[in-house]
């Protein structure tokens, strides 16, 4: 069963990191669950979205949606992107309330989201919910990738960007969580705790 889920965004491991970690074969493919060979090598560092997954086998697309199928990849030779990672200048976001916003660097190295009204820097982002914990309306529901377009088209995030990620709600049976949490649990009815 694979680590990682249809849907999620992950980057080809470093070269270096692989061979320290797998070793090589006498024809230098690293040895990981199926062989990295040097040929995929160019691979290394490039972000993906799984698409599917067929046993051990991992199915990826670029941040486009096309389809990386002439190489076959496995669990060993993919991280997880951080959802920090994915606040990228010139990538854009949709909130909560509808606003569209930028992820823009400024002067001094940090990176802010930005509307048109407002900017905050990102560092101020809690990543469990996606969003600012004072601002509720501010939740990020969707970011997405560079524009095809010139830096002036930046406010059409859904219309010519890649879906980078999406807020999905999850619906889970009691034991699923049990399973997620490694402990059981108990439901109990809501309590009214004012005095």
């Amino acid at each position: 069963m694979s680590k990682f889920k249809v849907g999620d965004i992950v980057k080809v491991r470093d070269w270096d990191d692989m061979v320290e970690e797998f070793g090589l074969t006498p024809n230098r493919n690293i040895d990981c669950k199926f062989y990295f060979t040097e040929k995929m090598r160019h691979l290394c560092g490039q972000t993906a979205k799984i698409s599917g997954i067929s046993g051990a086998v991992l199915h990826l697309t670029d941040l486009s949606g096309n389809c990386i199928n002439s190489w076959t990849f496995s669990d060993d030779m993919l991280e997880l992107v951080k959802v920090t990672d994915l606040f990228n200048p010139g990538y854009v976001c949709v909130l909560r309330d509808g606003t569209v916003c930028r992820f823009e660097r400024l002067q001094d190295g940090d990176i802010c989201l930005s509307s048109d009204r407002w900017y905050y820097p990102v560092s101020r982002i809690d990543t469990q919910i996606m969003g600012y914990p004072d601002k509720p309306e501010q939740e990020i529901m969707a970011i997405y990738g560079y524009s095809k377009y010139p830096e002036t088209a930046w406010m059409c995030a859904q219309t010519d960007r890649p879906l980078i990620w999406e807020r999905r709600r999850t619906e889970m049976t009691v034991s699923e969580i049990e399973k997620a949490l490694g402990y059981p649990i108990k439901i109990i009815e809501e309590r009214d705790n004012r005095v």
